[in-house]
């Protein structure tokens, strides 16, 4: 056969071919409908007997059982006799582990109480410090202001005193003046001697705060440390 014979696509009619492609379609609906696929999936679960009875919502020790397995029962009829377990709490926990909870939560309690009464104090204290050293820089610098007032007082007198002298030759004004200068010198010094002796009795009540709050602080710690040691005994007395 030459390769001119070979059938050819195009010989074939185009309805022939849209009746076999609506004929598959067809079928592979109908396929798709009537065919059922098995779907498998991994899941948990429990295999239980049809002769086991559970019962929850009960907890305790079981100290006398009355009837035995498989045995026919009326509805009503005791089945066993629950005691309560002593060594477990109301929600469950073992004792030991509830007293170790309220041990560890009394403690945490203890500590926060602490911490917050001890960062109060701090601040107390610290406040009366910044005050002390306040104070301090405020007395250095009125010295420095007395030392050069009484300075200026003196000069001040001398000039009283060369004016006095020669007061035949001068002025009255020049001479009240100087008086007037003289005076308002001591007045200075009065005021800055006195501001001074205030600043003297803050810097001691500063130091007394402090000095307050320093035992408050030691207290602090010691009511602490009893406080956490009477809980672990407690805890101890009843393990």
């Amino acid at each position: 056969m030459q390769p001119t014979d070979l059938p050819q696509f195009k010989d074939v009619p185009w309805r022939w071919i849209v009746y076999a492609t609506s004929v598959f379609t067809i079928v592979a609906l109908g396929f798709a409908f009537c065919h059922q696929i098995e779907l498998k999936q991994d899941v948990s679960g429990e295999i239980v007997s049809p002769a086991e009875v559970k019962i929850q919502g009960l907890s305790g020790l079981v100290s006398s059982i009355y009837v035995r397995p498989s045995e026919h029962v009326e509805p009503g009829t005791p089945l066993f006799r629950l005691q309560r377990d002593f060594s477990l709490t109301t929600s469950g926990l073992r004792r030991q582990v509830f007293d170790e909870q309220m041990r560890d939560g009394q403690i945490r309690a203890i500590d926060e109480q602490y911490s917050e009464r001890r960062a109060q104090l701090n601040a107390r204290v610290e406040s009366a410090r910044l005050t002390e050293a306040s104070r301090r820089a405020e007395l250095a610098a009125l010295d420095a202001q007395i030392a050069q007032g009484s300075e200026l007082g003196d000069e001040f007198q001398q000039r009283l005193l060369r004016l006095s002298s020669v007061s035949e030759y001068v002025t009255a004004d020049k001479v009240e003046q100087a008086r007037a200068d003289v005076h308002q010198g001591k007045v200075t010094v009065a005021q800055s001697v006195a501001r001074r002796q205030q600043l003297a009795g803050e810097i001691g009540t500063s130091r007394s705060a402090q000095a307050e709050l320093d035992a408050q602080l030691r207290e602090l710690d010691a009511r602490h440390a009893r406080d956490v040691q009477d809980v672990w005994a407690r805890f101890e007395q009843e393990r």
